[in-house]
């Protein structure tokens, strides 16, 4: 059995460190995450 996936992820609003004060956060622009997966099951026979 195979099986292959291909995503993409978009965050908005992502928090940040507060470059004037690290103590906060701030809340700036997207994330954008893209990803491909392939998975493989195999059963061997013995011998």
């Amino acid at each position: 059995m195979v099986t292959l996936s291909a995503f993409q992820l978009t965050q908005e609003n992502v928090l940040t460190p507060d470059p004037v004060n690290t103590s906060f956060n701030t809340q700036t622009g997207e994330v954008r995450v893209r990803g491909i997966e392939l998975d493989a099951k195999a059963e061997l026979a013995s011998g």
